[in-house]
């Protein structure tokens, strides 16, 4: 029932280490990220042991679902990428519970 849209114009625009993990989403949300633009890096890593991290490349038209307890075990982030000069928009689609 909402979209959330990050833009990022370039490499120098990103995102840090962090969950969605808001109250108003739920204890086990679905989360759905569209990528459009330029293709950029996008990192997950386990809360309780930073170290174990995974990489996934997200190129245009890539959809990427974050679902169960991903966000009570995971942070995810977007890294600064400097040779990515073009734009890229990120869609989220999230389901919020009225209080």
């Amino acid at each position: 029932n909402s979209v959330l849209l990050n833009r990022y114009r370039g490499g120098g625009d990103y995102m840090g280490w962090h969950s969605d993990d808001e109250p108003e989403l739920g204890a086990a949300p679905v989360i759905a990220s569209l990528s459009l633009g330029a293709a950029r890096r996008f990192l997950l890593r386990r809360r309780d042991d930073p170290a174990r991290k995974a990489e996934y490349l997200l190129g245009h038209g890539d959809l990427l679902v974050m679902a169960g307890q991903t966000q009570q075990f995971y942070q995810h982030a977007l890294p600064k990428m400097a040779r990515v000069q073009d734009e890229r928009i990120n869609l989220t689609f999230r389901w919020i519970t009225p209080r």
